[in-house]
């Protein structure tokens, strides 16, 4: 597999991505030359968590949580994009299309439904079936610990014992 120019995966839930965990791994990827395809549960774009992307009520927390103002620009930027204004639903997700996948987190409950999604649980079964690179920060790992192996039926966390 060649290194440039990979279509590279991000699900996200509708509502509590954690917006540093995607925007700034976003940049990257792009400056490298790869293309991302965000996909949402339903097709329309995520929304970050307001909270950690502003700051607003989180107190004394703020300036450690929440999002500085370069992050909350690449955010913005990131949200503008024709990648992030058009993802694809989940159900259109087919991992063979894909050259890698790259979990991001959350904080706020909405995530759950990302974090516990079994279609998203299922394309990270077959890119491990595959050998196809998955990468995940913060809360963005428990999906692939919950993800089952497709020849196996094992899930992930039970596959590394």
């Amino acid at each position: 597999m060649t290194t440039k120019g990979l279509k590279i995966l991000v699900p996200l839930p509708r509502y509590g991505c954690e917006p540093t965990e995607v925007s700034v791994p976003w940049s990257y990827l792009k400056a490298a030359g790869h293309t991302v395809v965000f996909a949402t549960p339903d097709g329309t774009p995520a929304r970050a968590d307001e909270r950690i992307l502003t700051g607003k009520d989180l107190g004394l927390l703020a300036s450690t949580l929440g999002c500085d103002q370069d992050t909350q620009n690449l955010y913005h930027q990131m949200e503008a994009s024709e990648e992030f204004q058009k993802p694809v639903p989940w159900t259109d997700i087919r991992s063979e299309d894909y050259d890698a996948i790259f979990l991001p987190g959350g904080h706020d409950k909405p995530v759950r439904e990302y974090l516990e999604s079994a279609i998203v649980q299922k394309v990270i079964g077959e890119m491990f079936d595959q050998e196809k690179p998955v990468a995940a920060v913060c809360r963005g790992v428990l999906l692939t610990s919950r993800s089952v192996h497709p020849k196996t039926g094992k899930i992930m966390e039970q596959e590394a014992r």
